[in-house]
């Protein structure tokens, strides 16, 4: 899944981040976001969610 691809990304990034404070927690703000979407995308009870059959 391509969120789990950015989720491990992002983490990645943050750990790289720990000396400038504002972009550290810019990161920390995109993978809440990304950590949001991919609940989303797993929550059977969305308008959007279909199953594959």
């Amino acid at each position: 899944m391509s969120v789990e691809a950015a989720i491990g990304t992002a983490q990645s990034l943050l750990g790289e981040l720990s000396e400038n404070r504002e972009k550290r927690h810019r990161m920390q703000r995109i993978l809440g976001y990304l950590h949001f979407i991919r609940t989303a995308l797993l929550d059977k009870d969305a308008p959007f969610y279909t199953t594959v059959h």
